[in-house]
């Protein structure tokens, strides 16, 4: 068609196949997880892995990062449309353990090197190698870098930010895709039934938690009356 061979009249139509969900990875680590991969990795690529969970992007703009996007007076790192995948300019707030990580970045820059994440003065590439040695080291082996992204964003939401200033953190331009990132394990799902127990009723009372059965006072019966042993 591109070429006026054929007539776009003539352009069949082609079904988008159903997503397979056996597909969808659901790696993802905690936050405790991460920290001990990056123990396990050189000192530069140990920031890159921690900054990739904390910022929830992806990995190749994170390699990408120049000093000239990371503007120390406002405390912000601003990405680039050009830099990012989805064409989209994103800005992300450099505090807590974000601006540990660029501290120490600062503390190693180069002149000859622009990069924030560089070894030697020259930028981090494929680190896949190191990687699967860490997450051996770590007894995480089969995780990917990727499964940083998904994590970040995980821990964003279970740390009560709005699934809506998620979605401008870490890039994602739909919610199905956020919904896809945020992954629901057995804890969650813990804590969820903890919480429906605790819950009385629309008031929205939530009771504080029960003595657990081992905690809970004995009961015996004597002699007709019951008497309570605590």
């Amino acid at each position: 068609m591109q070429k006026k061979l054929i007539s776009l009249r003539a352009r069949p139509y082609i079904e988008k196949p159903a997503e397979d969900p056996n597909r969808v990875r659901k790696g993802f680590f905690t936050r405790e997880q991460v920290e001990m991969v990056a123990g396990f990795l050189p000192v530069a690529i140990g920031d890159l892995v921690l900054f990739l969970f904390w910022s929830a992007w992806r990995v190749g703009e994170v390699r990408r990062l120049e000093w000239k996007h990371y503007f120390r007076d406002e405390g912000v790192i601003r990405l680039l449309a050009a830099l990012s995948k989805n064409k989209h300019e994103r800005v992300l707030p450099v505090t807590g353990e974000l601006a540990a990580i660029i501290d120490r970045r600062w503390r190693a820059r180069r002149l000859d090197c622009p990069s924030i994440f560089h070894r030697d003065g020259r930028r981090v590439g494929d680190f896949r190698k190191l990687w699967n040695k860490a997450c051996k080291g770590a007894g995480l082996e089969g995780r990917i870098v990727h499964d940083l992204r998904r994590s970040g964003v995980k821990h964003l939401i279970d740390s009560g930010v709005d699934p809506h200033t998620a979605m401008a953190f870490s890039g994602h331009r739909t919610a199905s895709m956020l919904r896809r990132y945020h992954i629901i394990d057995v804890e969650d799902l813990r804590r969820a039934a903890e919480r429906a127990n605790r819950y009385t009723g629309p008031t929205g009372t939530v009771m504080p938690l029960r003595a657990t059965a081992t905690e809970q006072p004995q009961v015996s019966r004597q002699a007709g009356s019951d008497t309570v042993r605590s």
